[in-house]
């Protein structure tokens, strides 16, 4: 392994945990909200999650949610509680390597993709759940495997990226940094040797080869998926009446967040890093300190109107 892939496996693909000094929402948060465990293999890892959904949901529709990097998909729980909402089971767990799941580290960025497409073959040996319509809604990370899990599961019903990359090629693209470019070869070796089967896949392929309804999601503004290098090249590039944009400037990595909800994020944020690099804070204490009087309900309020774009998605409205 070179040094490019060494560096990128130490602060990417490590093992992720929740962070101790935030807060996550639990389902038991959320009035009427039912939670059934749920847990299939993947490589030879338990994948753990469940299934999430309130009294009187649509039974013939089964919603997957993927999860960005950074944790789990507790991280989600605002977004999933508004799936349920909307009358949707949310099925949603974690990749090998984060929170509630089996794993040293999360193998690759191609995981996320790797573990879906091993979901919904577990989903689709499940008689409970293999005739139900399978839509999948991911968030960056999570929004790579959702744009490019049609490119192995053909017959899915609607995909939801938010912010995500729609290949590994345009993730190490934003991800590598003037003189860290040097390594984009090296981590792609790395990458091809750990998920050889995906790590060709390309969003662009799957839009092109199936009639599922895609919506995307992206701020022009997004600091971490840089819009340009990811989702305005399907929409330049992409002629289809079934795929659908949504496209947000100010609200930066998290556009299914409302405005409100996207400047408190921005402003608590952004005192906390000033406060980091000024060595004010300095340990987890310190951290935990700062954010105990966060009004988390606040920070994680969802744009609705979004939400029924992504639901209209689903239906096919």
């Amino acid at each position: 392994m070179g040094l490019g892939s060494f560096i990128y496996k130490k602060s990417v693909v490590k093992r992720w945990e929740e962070a101790k000094h935030l807060f996550f929402f639990r389902p038991s948060d959320y009035d009427g909200m039912h939670e059934d465990v749920y847990s299939f293999y993947h490589k030879g890892y338990k994948l753990n999650g469940g299934f999430y959904y309130k009294d009187n949901y649509k039974e013939d529709h089964l919603v997957i949610f993927c999860h960005g990097i950074g944790g789990g998909y507790s991280a989600y729980m605002s977004e999933i509680n508004t799936l349920t909402d909307l009358g949707y089971k949310v099925l949603a767990f974690d990749y090998v390597g984060c929170v509630k799941s089996e794993g040293k580290n999360s193998i690759s960025m191609c995981e996320s993709l790797a573990c879906l497409d091993s979901c919904i073959k577990d989903i689709k040996n499940n008689e409970l759940y293999k005739h139900k319509k399978i839509s999948v809604v991911g968030h960056s990370w999570g929004g790579f495997a959702a744009s490019n899990i049609l490119n192995f599961q053909k017959d899915l019903n609607a995909i939801v990226d938010i912010s995500g990359f729609i290949s590994i090629d345009s993730l190490l693209d934003s991800f590598l940094k003037g003189n860290q470019r040097i390594f984009k070869n090296d981590i792609y070796r790395y990458e091809s040797k750990m998920n050889p089967k995906y790590v060709k896949s390309n969003a662009l392929d799957a839009i092109k080869n199936t009639n599922a309804r895609f919506l995307f999601i992206h701020d022009e503004l997004d600091n971490v998926v840089p819009f340009e290098k990811n989702t305005k090249i399907i929409k330049d590039n992409v002629d289809n009446p079934n795929v659908r944009f949504i496209i947000k400037k100010g609200r930066y990595h998290q556009p299914q967040y409302s405005s409100e909800a996207s400047s408190y994020m921005k402003e608590q944020f952004g005192e906390f890093e000033k406060k980091v690099r000024e060595k004010k804070i300095k340990t987890l204490s310190d951290k935990i300190a700062y954010f105990k009087n966060t009004d988390w309900n606040l920070m994680t309020t969802m744009d609705l109107d979004i939400f029924k774009e992504i639901s209209r998605t689903i239906e096919g409205e």
